[in-house]
């Protein structure tokens, strides 16, 4: 037992435990150690024997047992004062909030990268992105939900598992939940209505404040640390780092797969806003053309003039019934006649020339073997009793424009030559 003066008495104190124990004790109420040993200065000494006056037995008299003095014990050490609750955390690292940051966004906005493609590829194609517009929604949902609870359960979203970091409360040094953590974020969203300035000011005060705390901290009374030092503290966290990184992987795969599909759909709608697709032939009618584009060349300069025209060209009456060649039809020989080539079909082909074309040119009946790519009508005009069609065609060989003319046989309009234009 040691003793310390006060100012109005005298505290004692245990010298085992070094616990306050209240005066005249004789055992320490803590660590039970014996209190009662003999102050020094105030011990009886041993008295020497003095003569006796001579009696009949006289007696020995023995001399008091010497009490040995008790150790001294040490001087007072008394305990430094306890650190408040929330004190003494280190400044939590910046890598680690960083990476944190960058899952945390990922997780968060898995779902917008193929409602944006989406709602492009309708958009190329003139439609009502439902699909793409029903997907932004849930995702600027979902993105909104997890940035403001996202560390409610235990101080740490995914983001901040995996990266080994966690908001404590500055008060009482343990994971912060509930209230809290949602203060914070939103008064990052209040920031943000200011453009640009409102998260820098936030990233700013991160990197000079001593404790790394954001205006969000300051509101709430947080402070984002490692869980290292908090475990180190007997804190029992909520870790789930394996939870953490599987998440993040499905969220990766979402973002992928998704933005792959939107990519696909795109792609398809750009191809069908340029291109034909392949058997679709456009029929331009001669009112839309310039005159100057079709110059209608004189028919008393090719046909000769003791010849008169092959066929009537009347275009309501022919041989008693209304004329089969027009516009329209000759396009339609033409095309079904590049058709069947194109598919490599050439006995559908001849059904759609005449037999003076067949004989006289019989090479262009030969297998085309998908030398044909594609095929557009260019332009379409009567000449006397026949119609001309221009067609650009795409062959393996290159590009060529050629001029088909189309008569009536049987009855049906058949192709009856080609010419081929430089």
């Amino acid at each position: 037992m040691y003793i310390v003066a006060a100012k109005w008495g005298v505290t004692m104190y245990c010298a085992q435990c070094g616990m306050q124990i209240p005066e005249g004790s004789s055992f320490c109420p803590l660590c039970g150690a014996d209190l009662r040993v003999v102050d020094p200065e105030t011990r009886q000494t041993p008295v020497p024997p003095q003569a006796m006056p001579p009696a009949p037995q006289p007696t020995a008299v023995m001399p008091p047992v010497p009490v040995q003095p008790a150790a001294q014990p040490p001087a007072a050490v008394m305990p430094p004062p306890a650190a408040a609750p929330g004190a003494g955390y280190p400044k939590g690292p910046l890598g680690a909030r960083l990476l944190a940051w960058i899952a945390d966004g990922i997780i968060a906005g898995a779902l917008l990268p193929v409602a944006v493609l989406l709602i492009t590829a309708a958009s190329a194609s003139e439609d009502v992105p439902v699909v793409g517009l029903l997907l932004a929604l849930v995702g600027v949902v979902w993105q909104l939900a997890y940035f403001l609870g996202r560390d409610v359960i235990g101080g740490s979203g995914f983001g901040k598992r995996l990266a080994g970091i966690v908001v404590v409360s500055s008060e009482t040094g343990i994971p912060a939940t509930g209230g809290p953590t949602v203060v914070r974020q939103l008064v990052l969203y209040g920031l943000n209505i200011i453009p640009v300035i409102g998260n820098f000011i936030e990233l700013v005060l991160v990197l000079v404040d001593k404790k790394g705390k954001r205006l969000g901290d300051k509101a709430a009374k947080t402070q984002v640390v490692r869980a290292s030092d908090v475990a180190a503290r007997g804190v029992a966290l909520k870790t789930g780092k394996g939870a953490a990184i599987g998440v993040l992987i499905a969220a990766l795969l979402v973002t992928l797969v998704g933005s792959a599909i939107g990519g696909v759909v795109f792609a398809r709608s750009l191809a069908g806003e340029v291109g034909v697709p392949d058997g679709i032939v456009p029929i331009e009618s001669p009112a839309e053309e310039p005159a100057a584009d079709t110059p209608v060349e004189n028919p008393a300069a090719e046909a000769p003039a003791e010849e008169p025209p092959t066929q009537p060209n009347d275009a309501t009456e022919w041989e008693g019934q209304p004329n089969p060649l027009n516009a329209e039809t000759a396009v339609d020989a033409v095309g079904n006649l590049l058709n069947s080539l194109k598919n490599d079909d050439v006995s559908a082909a001849r059904t759609y020339a005449t037999r003076n074309f067949q004989e006289q040119e019989s090479w262009f009946f030969a297998p085309a073997g998908g030398a044909l790519a594609q095929f557009e009508v260019a332009s379409v005009y009567q000449d006397a009793a026949l119609w001309v069609v221009e067609v650009d065609e795409d062959w393996n060989s290159g590009p060529q424009k050629s001029r088909y003319f189309v008569i009536v046989e049987d009855n049906t309009p058949r192709v009856d030559g080609v010419d081929f234009q430089d």
